[in-house]
């Protein structure tokens, strides 16, 4: 092996380096393309054979970005030190824990007897508690090594210090045909099943509210984005073994061997599972007229044309009217008072006055509005007040409506519709919800003009 074994000196801010060098011959670590290759190893004092090697770790170089934390050389080094150090009395001593012990009458082992733990210090300086964590510790550690095994206790293969070699990505669906096809068969199984809906092991079908279709016609647009927000899908399944995760005071919780995935779908994009790699991960858009006609098929939900630039504001100006209004909102109908004024700031005047008698504050808040068809409301009480409505800039284009908009700073896909402030929102109110009265003339009009 070509290598080159680390140097007791060059590692000691590494307390844990210490503790393998006195446990093994050799702990080499070798320098490849990809990885670091940690190698513990005794000699074998064998005429055909001149190591022994217990263990090898692969373990990524430093600054590696995950979607967690960047992490540095000596980071990993001493994750993987420490939790190898913390068992690896009964990685060596693996085969000869199994000899001698005596069986039971069912002819299972018997466990070692554990240790109990001390009563817990009834008063007394720090000092006294300080020692009997110590204690504790102690005991636990050494009763979790006579319940597992060493790869039971040391995860070298799922934590944050380990190296993912295998790059994942191909085995997921290659093109929008192939995802949409799992969409349709979890929506199918989801509600198909005794609730009609649930998380399963391998995909979510959250529609336990019945979204889909309590608001009757949708639009294509809105059907697709609802589709959006309930499924999930859990994608590359792999086995999960048994293991047993321990904190600082080792403390212990049993994990059984299940089938974990090593990536799922939120309906626009694939998320990476614990430490895989989540650079180039493809996005799918589920937007498809064959899966649009499938899916008005299979809940029964009609059509309906994608809501006007005007009603989206109406209704957001009806959120933050309410919302504005608080707990009096039932007092004050804003609609029927508008229609009552002659102009925008009479309106404004009188509802100010009315907030300020009932003791309303309308100075602070927000939250979001009215959001569909691809248009998202928010709002803020705040200053003088503001109401803001976005949509994808590339729907809003397919709409043929105009897109020479203001890009939206906070969502790049995404143009302000309207972002209206202060006394602009009372001038929209009083547009669109003042009903203007036609009055039908006589002829006194027409002898009056005569």
């Amino acid at each position: 092996m070509s290598c080159c074994s680390l140097k007791k000196n060059t590692n000691s801010s590494i307390k844990e380096f210490d503790i393998l060098k006195s446990k093994f011959d050799d702990v080499a670590l070798e320098d490849l393309e990809k990885y670091r290759l940690l190698t513990l190893r005794n000699k074998a004092n064998k005429s055909n054979i001149d190591w022994i090697v217990w263990l090898q770790v692969k373990v990524p170089y430093g600054t590696v970005e995950t979607r967690h934390a960047k992490r540095t050389d000596e980071e990993l080094l001493t994750g993987v030190y420490k939790s190898i150090s913390d068992w690896v009395n009964i990685l060596i001593g693996f085969e000869k824990s199994n000899t001698g012990k005596q069986l039971s009458l069912f002819g299972d082992e018997t466990d070692d007897e554990l240790e109990k733990e001390p009563s817990s210090p009834t008063h007394g300086e720090d000092k006294s508690w300080d020692k009997y964590y110590r204690e504790c510790n102690r005991i636990r550690k050494n009763n979790l090594m006579k319940k597992y095994s060493f790869f039971e206790l040391c995860d070298l293969t799922n934590s944050w210090y380990a190296y993912h070699e295998i790059d994942y990505k191909h085995l997921l669906p290659q093109s929008d045909k192939e995802m949409i096809e799992l969409v349709k068969e979890a929506i199918v199984k989801g509600t198909s099943s005794g609730e009609g809906h649930g998380r399963f092991d391998d995909f979510w079908w959250d529609d336990s509210h019945d979204y889909m279709t309590r608001n009757g016609a949708l639009s294509n647009i809105e059907l697709v984005d609802r589709v959006k927000s309930l499924i999930r899908l859990h994608l590359v399944p792999y086995t999960r073994e048994f293991h047993v995760f321990t904190d600082l005071s080792y403390s212990s919780w049993e994990f059984e061997k299940k089938t974990d995935y090593r990536y799922w779908f939120d309906g626009k994009k694939i998320i990476g599972s614990s430490w895989n790699d989540d650079k180039d991960l493809p996005s799918y858009e589920l937007y498809d007229l064959e899966f649009i006609d499938w899916l008005r098929n299979h809940f029964n939900i009609a059509y309906k044309e994608v809501i006007s630039d005007d009603d989206i504001l109406r209704e957001n100006i009806k959120h933050y009217m309410s919302s504005m209004l608080g707990n009096c909102r039932n007092q004050y109908d804003f609609i029927a008072k508008i229609n009552t004024f002659r102009d925008w700031k009479q309106f404004k005047a009188d509802i100010f006055s009315f907030m300020k008698e009932k003791g309303v504050d309308r100075s602070n808040g927000g939250g979001s509005g009215y959001s569909i068809d691809g248009f998202r409301g928010s709002y803020s009480k705040d200053k003088d007040g503001n109401i803001n409505i976005s949509q994808n800039l590339e729907q809003r284009i397919s709409l043929n409506r105009d897109s020479n908009l203001l890009r939206c700073s906070y969502r790049e896909d995404d143009v302000f519709v309207f972002n209206i402030s202060g006394d602009e929102i009372y001038k929209k109110a009083f547009d669109l919800f003042k009903v203007e009265t036609i009055r039908q003339t006589s002829i006194f009009d027409f002898l009056t003009a005569a």
